[in-house]
Parts: C-alpha cells; structure tokens; sequence
C-alpha cells in the first residue's frame, strides 16, 4: 500500500492512517454524522510544488462572476457577485444564495467552522474577512486576524483550516466598476424627482446609453472587445443620482478627465438640442481623446478613429445633466 500525503501539510502518513501525524488532519472518507469542527495544530506548510494558476484551470468565468477550485478537484465552484458570500460547513444553516456549504468535501470540512470567513463584494473589489473560525484562515501562508478584510486578487490561495481554495477573479472586471453622482446643472426651475418613469427616460436613460456608446468607441480605438455596461444601482438622494455600473470604469475615466473639462468651456451649448452641435465641434475633443488612448498615432489616424466617438461626445456635452466631482 502506498503512503499517505496529507492534504494540509503535505508531509507523508502511513498507508493505514485515518488522520495526519504531523497537523490531525482526517486522512478518512467524509462521515455524514460528523458535525463538530476538528481542530488541527498548523497552518499551510510550505509547499515545494508549483501550482497550476487560474489561467491553467479556467479559460473562461462568466460575466459578474468569480470561481473557486477546491484542492485538486477539477470542477470549480462559480459563484455570482454579491455583496457577501459566506462560507462555512452547516447545510441546514447555510442554504441560501449568499453561503456556500462546504460540507461536500467530507472529512477535509471538518477543519472548517459552521461560520468560517466570507467573501466580500464591494465596487469591483474583492476581499476575504475570517469569522473567528476555529482553525483559522490562511491567505497565501499569512493567517488572518478576525474581524479584518483583506484584499483578494486572482490566484490568490486561501486556506479555510485544512481546506485549500485557489481564488479565480474575473480580471476583465475588476476595477471596472464606476461609481459616480449625476444632478442637473444650474436651472431656474424647480428640480423634478430624478427617478421618475419620464426623467429617466428623457434624460437619465440617453446619459447612460451615451457612457455605453463612448465604451464601444474606446474598445474599437484600441481595437479590444467593449466591454458589457450593467447597471448595477441607481439611488436618488437629496440632490444628487448615485449611479453604479459594471463595465463602464474606463469610459467613466474619459468623461471625467475629457468631457468635463470641454462642458466647462463651452457652457453655451450645455442643455441645448444635440441637432444643433456640427460633427466638427466636436472632433478635436475626439482627437484629444483618441490621441489619450493611443499617443503614437499618426494626427491622420486618430482623425479616421475619431469619429465613432463623436455620437456619445453629443449627448454627454448637451446634457442637462452634470457629473460631480
């Protein structure tokens, strides 16, 4: 009978071991009766052995959402964005969208506390908080202090007690969500309520497909795939619209660094009708921004790219609308 390698610590047991001599670790199948957390002695020990990276694992997660490989299974486990994911070993308790029971994994679960540590989702960014587990977690071989987030990036190994997970991130989105305030600019008239089926047609509904259409125009300049736009949240306060979109972070950039700057010295032609701008008003902001994006071409080639840019450009230098800072 060949030896036995400890999952965990990854030193060798013999054959006929049911749990590690060196950390405690169960060595044995999942007993379904099992259901109090076995306490183990070490974190990861320091492995020797390269591991396969996500882009090895996985060539594709779906939009808005991230991956976790367990060990050496084959077969991630995808989860959706959400605010908080918690993860833990209780399928009676953890039974909604926002849990992830790890009880499946057998007698390797039994390190993992009912409440172990959850995955947070805030802005594009990712991060990891243990719970006050019993055994620990572990982010690449540094236990974490409970009660503290810390930052999660693709590739990243976590260890939930015994248990490894290898994050996988959806890179094209992370950092790519824009969050940002809208309100109408200076106006003698007494404010309508922002969130109304007409002013978000009229007026919100052509901002947002403006940000959209200027994404496309990005993608296309530096000859990249657009990148899905996905209204996450549109809040109303007391002056302002707070706004959340997925996808749209780059295009954000842009009107933030660019188009401000264009609305603020034109100021005539804010709130007027789109008809009445000329493509040509228009094309050396597009220039400037095209030039931006790709600084070594040629004053002919950012004027042939240029142009798809100049449909959003109208929209968002008219609008009624105004970006705060």
């Amino acid at each position: 009978m060949e030896a036995k390698f400890c999952p965990f610590c990854q030193r060798k047991n013999k054959a006929d071991a049911t749990r590690c001599a060196h950390c405690g670790v169960l060595l044995i199948a999942h007993n379904p009766g099992a259901s109090t957390t076995v306490g183990v002695s070490a974190g990861p020990a320091e492995g020797r052995d390269r591991q396969p990276t996500c882009q090895e694992r996985i060539t594709h997660i779906p939009p808005h959402s991230f991956a976790l490989f367990v060990m050496d299974f084959e077969e991630p486990i995808i989860l959706k964005n959400q605010p908080k994911i918690v993860i833990g070993r209780d399928s009676q308790v953890l039974s909604t969208a926002s849990t992830l029971d790890m009880s499946r994994y057998g007698d390797l679960a039994l390190g993992i506390s009912r409440h172990h540590a959850q995955i947070l989702y805030t802005d594009g960014v990712y991060s990891v908080e243990d719970l006050g587990s019993t055994n620990g977690t572990w982010l690449n071989r540094r236990r974490l202090t409970p009660g503290q987030a810390y930052p999660l990036r693709s590739d990243d190994q976590l260890w939930l007690g015994p248990l490894k997970l290898l994050i996988c991130l959806n890179v094209a989105e992370v950092g790519k969500r824009a969050t940002f305030s809208l309100r109408l600019g200076n106006t003698l008239q007494a404010r309508p309520p922002y969130l109304t089926p007409d002013f978000l047609q009229s007026t919100i509904g052509p901002y947002l497909q403006a940000i959209d259409r200027l994404e496309e125009a990005r993608a296309a300049c530096l000859n990249l795939p657009p990148e899905p736009v996905y209204i996450v949240s549109i809040q109303e306060s007391t002056e302002q619209i707070v706004m959340q979109l997925d996808g749209a972070g780059e295009a954000m950039d842009l009107i933030k660094k660019w188009v401000q700057r264009w609305r603020d010295e034109h100021l005539e032609v804010v709130g007027t009708a789109q008809e009445s701008l000329r493509p040509e008003q228009l094309l050396p902001l597009a220039e400037r921004m095209v030039t931006y994006l790709q600084p070594q071409l040629s004053a002919a080639e950012a004027a042939t790219l240029a142009s798809p840019f100049i449909p959003s450009l109208a929209t968002l230098v008219t609008s009624s609308l105004e970006l705060v800072a």
